[in-house]
């Protein structure tokens, strides 16, 4: 399923996906900004804890004030990792926030970084994992392929700013100038981003499809959670 961008999108894509039907688990996969500074292009981070912030409220609060509103446990962290360094994928491991907005400024970056401690923030994974416990605790993993580092300003014009108007949001846009270098180097990012997911499901596929004993994403045991961060 292509749950397109953004909390309210994917989570109705879901939501309407478990009304007609009941996986036994879920595999999210995506792209992520880099939220801790090691965190490189194309490297592969397994999410053991997703936190959704600011739904209330926040655009009319500076982010340094914005607060999370949950966050959930996510499944089968171990493994994941595991087969990602399998697959020779530089990889990560740990909590991952989820945004209602763009957030691409690399100063908002270091204040989410600085606040929470999280590697990656996306705009889908901890909604989805919100839905998915409301279905019943339905088990949902997810991996996030990193596609701009903290430094990277390509997204920043885009990016939240409370208290501004829609019109000043526009001017910032429009003004930001050099456009075809950003896209040349979103394509860019992306790509080395989509390279290192393709790699991570294809040998997730080729384990599976052994029907390996041992793979707690074949049965219905869970593992324990990861404590490393990195490798």
């Amino acid at each position: 399923m292509k749950t397109g961008a953004g909390p309210r999108r994917s989570s109705k894509k879901l939501d309407a996906l478990l009304a007609s039907r009941r996986p036994d688990r879920i595999l999210l996969i995506g792209y992520a900004g880099a939220l801790a500074p090691e965190l490189k292009i194309g490297d592969l981070v397994v999410l053991q804890e997703a936190s959704i912030f600011g739904e209330h409220n926040a655009n009319r609060q500076p982010l340094d004030q914005v607060e999370i509103t949950e966050g959930y446990d996510l499944k089968y962290s171990s493994e994941l990792f595991n087969l990602i360094q399998r697959a020779g994928i530089r990889a990560h491991c740990g909590k991952g926030l989820t945004s209602p907005f763009i957030l691409g400024n690399p100063d908002q970056k270091r204040i989410l970084y600085r606040r929470f401690e999280a590697l990656t923030i996306d705009m889908e994974t901890a909604a989805m994992a919100r839905v998915a416990r409301a279905a019943g605790g339905v088990p949902l993993a997810c991996v996030r392929a990193i596609s701009d580092e903290v430094d990277d300003e390509v997204l920043a014009p885009f990016s939240y700013d409370p208290g501004t108007s829609k019109w000043c949001r526009a001017t910032r846009v429009l003004g930001a100038g050099n456009w075809r270098d950003r896209f040349k180097s979103w394509r860019e990012h992306a790509g080395k981003a989509r390279v290192s997911l393709e790699g991570f499901l294809q040998i997730c596929f080729e384990t599976w499809a052994t029907g390996d004993p041992d793979s707690s994403w074949l049965s219905s045991k869970q593992p324990p959670r990861h404590q490393d961060t990195s490798s």
